[in-house]
């Protein structure tokens, strides 16, 4: 109840993908060698990367708090001194350059080009820009007052996720260029039915096909946060 549904639905994938078969062991005798001992398991049967094993002891010492908040069991979180094991160094994560990113506006169509354009130039996150709405533009400013993942409806992530966020001239071409021409009635960026776009699907419809070939390659929503403009 106290986390977005995204996040749920992270621990559900998780808890059923790494741990709901091999952690059988009641929590009130579960101990630190035994976090290390299931670890281990894990990395070796699945050859998981260190940066997912960091993911699963936090997610392990989380039920461990949530048992000890509500009084299921006493004393320390025998997460909190496990070691990790050896595993995979974490992969590099790619952050598009400017370059690559007006590459993509070029080759794109409308309205994914001009998505595409507002996630490099904002920065903001996939929910935040599936949350847009067209009075949520105004005078050359972006306000972030929703995020949307799913059919759900939350507030943006983090303390400085809602507020305004400015649009540089450039930018601001493209949106009016992009609103005279395809008129949405609500979300700034809506689906063939009316509600926010969805943007994992316009990668395999739109994206992909339209960068096959050509010199830049699709690298996930998330470079465009990591990416080298300025």
């Amino acid at each position: 109840e106290q986390t977005r549904p995204s996040t749920y639905n992270g621990y559900r994938k998780m808890w059923d993908g790494y741990l709901k078969d091999p952690m059988q062991m009641p929590l009130r005798d579960f101990r630190t060698i035994d976090c290390e001992a299931l670890l281990n398991q894990i990395a070796r049967k699945r050859n998981l990367g260190i940066r997912t094993i960091g993911h699963i002891k936090h997610f392990l010492s989380g039920i461990f708090r949530y048992a000890i908040r509500n009084g299921f069991l006493n004393g320390a979180n025998p997460i909190r001194d496990a070691v990790l094991p050896k595993a995979k160094a974490a992969s590099d994560t790619h952050a598009y350059s400017l370059t690559e990113v007006l590459k993509m506006i070029e080759l794109l169509p409308d309205p994914v080009r001009t998505i595409v354009a507002v996630a490099a130039f904002t920065g903001l996150r996939r929910g935040e820009l599936r949350g847009l709405e067209l009075a949520d533009y105004h005078a050359g400013t972006l306000t972030v007052r929703r995020s949307i993942w799913r059919k759900s409806v939350g507030e943006p992530k983090g303390k400085r996720g809602r507020g305004v966020v400015p649009v540089i001239p450039w930018l601001e071409k493209i949106l009016d260029s992009y609103l005279q021409t395809t008129r949405p009635k609500k979300y700034l960026f809506e689906g063939m039915r009316g509600g926010p776009v969805n943007l994992e699907r316009i990668i395999g419809s739109a994206i992909v096909p339209a960068l096959e070939g050509q010199s830049v390659r699709w690298q996930g929503w998330h470079a465009f946060r990591r990416g080298q403009i300025g």
